[in-house]
């Protein structure tokens, strides 16, 4: 009998357990954040997006030592929620996956290269913690032009800083995979 009443106690905290976390998860940005506030978000990530774009243009630099590659790549990883995410490979045209890393090394060692952002949209798919932005990456070798179409993964998470002794919750922003 007491073995009975132990499975149920646990079965109903299990189910509990999944319950919160099933209804924290599912609050989403637009229940928290302002219409406002996450057009300003959105802004702000598609200033990122350009200047991930920048920075990998900087390492098809052959001129850059490997002391300022590397300092590249770590701002590059900072943009991101995981320092190694599946991306996509605008590189190079067939919309390829590749890993962040993968494709930062590949830069390292390639020709020069540009890259511009266009036909920025709009947010959508917002979910609990992030929503997608879909935009395109131009990219130019040697006057040969690559437009590949993103969907960019990108994740507002709160968390506790602390000011001195103040402790308050800001919003981190980072991205996360691309499509």
């Amino acid at each position: 009998m007491m073995k009975k009443t132990g499975y149920l106690v646990l079965l109903i905290f299990c189910i509990n357990m999944q319950a919160q976390q099933a209804v924290s998860k599912g609050i989403s940005l637009q229940n928290r954040l302002s219409s406002k506030v996450l057009d300003a978000y959105n802004n702000n990530f598609e200033g990122k997006a350009n200047d991930f774009y920048n920075y990998c243009e900087l390492l098809t630099n052959s001129t850059l030592t490997p002391e300022a590659k590397k300092e590249i790549v770590l701002s590059i990883e900072q943009l991101f929620d995981n320092q190694n995410p599946i991306i996509v490979d605008f590189t190079a045209a067939g919309h390829q996956s590749i890993l962040l890393l993968d494709l930062l090394q590949k830069l390292k060692t390639s020709k020069p290269m540009h890259f511009s952002v266009t036909h920025q949209n709009e947010y959508s798919g917002i979910f609990a913690e992030g929503w997608l932005m879909k935009y395109r990456v131009k990219t130019t070798i040697d006057g040969q032009e690559i437009e590949t179409p993103i969907n960019q993964q990108v994740f507002l998470i709160e968390t506790e800083k602390t000011f001195g002794t103040v402790i308050r919750k800001v919003w981190k922003s980072y991205f996360g995979a691309m499509h």
